[in-house]
């Protein structure tokens, strides 16, 4: 929820609750990956420039781009990107 607040997203506007036990509830089930809610807010912070997502954001493409020939040295660098 901070991460939407900091990129001025709205959770109602993804049709998702900004309370946030009613979001744990709701993204703890096993489909919530496969939810269009979720990953259309996820992307809209990212787009929206969310400190937090960028990074995660970041480490996830390079992760999928070297599979098992990750340095460890280029992944902390990353970290303070």
């Amino acid at each position: 929820m901070s991460g939407a607040e900091s990129a001025n997203i709205s959770l109602y506007d993804f049709d998702l609750p900004n309370d946030i036990d009613r979001l744990k509830r709701i993204s703890k089930v096993v489909n919530s990956k496969k939810d269009p809610r979720f990953k259309k807010l996820i992307r809209s912070m990212i787009k929206a420039g969310a400190p937090e997502y960028s990074k995660l954001a970041l480490w996830v493409s390079y992760l999928k781009e070297k599979n098992y020939q990750v340095n460890i040295k280029e992944l902390k660098e990353l970290y303070y990107h």
